[in-house]
């Protein structure tokens, strides 16, 4: 069945001329208001030739002349300019000494020292870095953290692993291993993906500050990315026992539950946040989501509405409350809500699925104008919007336009898969063997693991051809492949039941009935059970299946050779 350089800096302002100079590639300090200095007539001359070799982008000759206006003027703003100028040419010794001139400037300049910290790991100065380092820290040391976490987000900074590792880990201990700074050392450790490390460093913050809630969420985050996500739930499910009333910590177990598949659980810990922050929209969202997931269909249309009601600007709202008015048979009200959705991630699915809609209430011309101006507005929707036009003409029967809008899209994309193989199944159904199997095999040039064109093609050669040891091949390919699909297992099974193997024939199509009821699959059912003698269930298959796909062609054809 069927960078330039490790140094890179943007920002540092330049005294004129700024519309005129290139566009930096990396920025390690925002830019700064313009600062008039009080050059003498004498140095204009070096300022002009600086300004003039910025714009000709010769920096070696920029930041030598900046940076000697900066000695003579004492100038910040100069010192900046000869940073950004020797970092832009990539020489690292000049940009040194005019940073080295800035801090001499400007000691507690945090953009300086952040600069000249990264500079010094780059020329490997541990002891300068540090010195430089523990001087942030203690302009910090009356915030939370003491300084440590902004040290530590200034190392991950760096990308430099060992080094960061190794000054963080000089800090900590001339410090006697304080809390702040063992919390700092785990967090280093986590970014920089040392997550076994990060656990163990976090071990005496545990001990120490346990029912902090940035200690909770650190120990969360490091056990899930250690791939303990069952550690890390229960570890986060007793921290909410402890804090009732703590909205983000539930929260985040809410959200964790949902990565887990546990929905149950999940919608559990929503309602209660629900019932501590009742007019939270995420919060309301999100239970309606997972009683959408869970087929609690009134309760999800309760809290979409609730939202809708009360004016939300979430266009994933009326998408929801239009897929409940599908599963409703609502195919009116469901139209009005997909017409709604005017933006965010499900605007193109509301559009399509509009077109599908309007197809099904029978105008199919305003169904394929939607798709067409989809199509049009948004070029990267070309392929899926040709499959579902392609779809709504074979299931209105018009077998030959569908062709012809495969054959359109083809000309865009010939190697597209997707679309050769929808192609080929028009083909098949209208009983164009030749051009069907030309597309199938067309396909597994392209793709050989196409599990379902060598499936396609296998069938096709079970049933409609006696080359079954080229059929048999196709179908264990796909087995192979996609061995818990209903539609090749029922293809291995009518293949069993052309070469006469009665018992696997039957063996595989109860294993596809199994996984999924479908008409086509019943039909080859009943036919193998009347063939073997079994005449009273063939006949109870056979009229179970025509309640639910009486239309179906294949089931049709079976019941009417049986007499049935």
């Amino acid at each position: 069945m069927v960078t330039l350089t490790a140094f890179a800096v943007v920002g540092l302002s330049s005294c004129a001329n700024k519309s005129k100079q290139p566009k930096p590639s990396a920025a390690l300090i925002q830019p700064q208001p313009v600062i008039e200095s009080s050059l003498d007539k004498d140095d204009l001359y070096d300022f002009l030739v600086a300004d003039i070799s910025t714009q000709r982008q010769n920096y070696n000759v920029a930041a030598e002349n900046y940076l000697e206006l900066a000695r003579r003027n004492s100038d910040v703003s100069l010192a900046e300019d000869a940073v950004r100028s020797a970092m832009q040419a990539g020489d690292s010794k000049r940009a040194l000494a005019a940073l080295e001139l800035w801090l001499e400037i400007n000691p507690n300049d945090e953009r300086a020292l952040a600069l000249v910290t990264r500079l010094y790991l780059s020329e490997q100065r541990i002891d300068d870095a540090y010195t430089r380092l523990e001087q942030i820290r203690a302009s910090r040391a009356n915030e939370e953290g003491k300084g440590f976490l902004y040290v530590a987000r200034l190392l991950v900074a760096t990308r430099q692993r060992d080094a960061a590792t190794e000054l963080m880990d000089r800090l900590a201990a001339a410090h006697n291993g304080d809390i702040d700074a063992a919390y700092a050392k785990s967090y280093l450790a986590l970014q920089f993906g040392q997550y076994e490390r990060a656990n163990r460093e976090l071990e005496p913050v545990l001990q120490a500050r346990g029912d902090e809630q940035a200690v909770i969420l650190q120990k969360t985050l490091i056990l899930r990315r250690m791939q303990k996500n069952n550690e890390a739930a229960e570890f986060l499910a007793s921290a909410v026992e402890r804090q009732l009333n703590n909205f983000d910590l539930r929260s985040t177990y809410a959200g964790l539950l949902v990565d887990a598949g546990r929905y149950d659980e999940a919608l559990e810990q929503y309602q209660r946040l629900a019932e501590m922050a009742p007019d939270n929209d995420e919060v309301i969202f999100a239970s309606g989501l997972l009683s959408l997931q869970l087929q609690q269909i009134d309760a999800a249309e309760a809290q979409f509405k609730s939202l809708y009601q009360r004016g939300s600007s979430n266009p994933n709202v009326p998408y929801n409350l239009a897929r409940i008015a599908e599963v409703r048979e609502d195919i009116d009200g469901a139209l009005r809500l997909y017409s709604q959705v005017t933006g965010g991630q499900n605007y193109t699915e509301a559009q399509i699925r509009i077109a599908i809609l309007t197809a099904m209430q029978g105008d199919i011309l305003t169904a394929r104008a939607q798709l067409g101006v989809l199509r049009t507005n948004i070029p990267a929707m070309a392929v899926q919007t040709s499959l579902v036009e392609g779809g709504l003409l074979q299931d209105a029967n018009l077998y030959d336009e569908a062709i012809a809008v495969y054959d359109e899209a083809l000309k865009a994309n010939p190697s597209n898969t997707q679309i050769l193989y929808a192609r080929s199944l028009v083909y098949a159904q209208t009983e164009r063997f030749e051009l069907f199997e030309k597309d199938v095999r067309a396909i597994l040039v392209l793709d050989a693991h196409h599990a379902d064109a060598l499936n396609a093609l296998g069938y096709y050669l079970a049933d409609s051809t006696t080359r079954y040891d080229e059929a048999e091949k196709y179908i264990k390919r796909a087995l192979e492949l996609k061995g818990d699909s209903h539609f090749v297992l029922d293809s291995y099974g009518w293949l069993q039941f052309r070469l006469g193997n009665f018992d696997e024939a039957l063996a595989y199509i109860r294993r596809a009935l199994a996984i999924q009821s479908d008409a086509e699959i019943s039909a080859h059912l009943g036919e193998i059970l009347w063939v073997t003698g079994q005449r009273a269930e063939a006949r109870r298959v056979l009229r179970d299946a025509a309640k639910e796909g009486s239309e179906n062609k294949v089931l049709k054809e079976v019941m009417q050779r049986l007499g049935l």
